[in-house]
């Protein structure tokens, strides 16, 4: 099953943002747009590199 988006408006954008918790106790943010993904951590890039691990691994993100 796939879906598509087609905005009412040409310019019209979506996203959605999850705050996220990481076991080490780490708070960080991931925001989804039509056309990127934003992960937004005051730490270190074992976060980015764990979501980007997810992210790879889900084929409707590739």
């Amino acid at each position: 099953m796939s879906a598509r988006f087609e905005p009412s408006r040409p310019r019209e954008t979506y996203y959605t943002q999850l705050k996220c918790h990481d076991p080490a106790g780490d708070d960080y943010y991931v925001t989804f747009t039509s056309r990127i993904v934003r992960i937004s951590s005051d730490e270190d890039d074992a976060i980015r590199s764990k979501v980007e691990t997810w992210t790879d691994a889900v084929p409707a993100l590739n």
